[in-house]
């Protein structure tokens, strides 16, 4: 799920919630809802796969330039 992992450091969260939507970074101490961790997670993975698609654009141009 993409809430499971912290959005700052890619550490574990704390699952055990106490009935509340928040969660804890086990390594960096952030503490944020956890909707708020999956569409900060997502909205990252989206981006690095932007860049990604980017750079293998950019590959395919420079190679096919020579």
């Amino acid at each position: 799920m993409y809430f499971e992992n912290c959005p700052v450091c890619e550490g574990g969260l704390d699952p055990s919630t106490n009935g509340r939507k928040l969660r804890r970074c086990l390594k960096c101490d952030l503490e944020e809802d956890r909707d708020v961790v999956a569409v900060r997670n997502l909205t990252r993975r989206y981006y690095e796969g932007v860049r990604e698609r980017e750079n293998i654009q950019n590959l395919s141009l420079t190679s096919s330039a020579r």
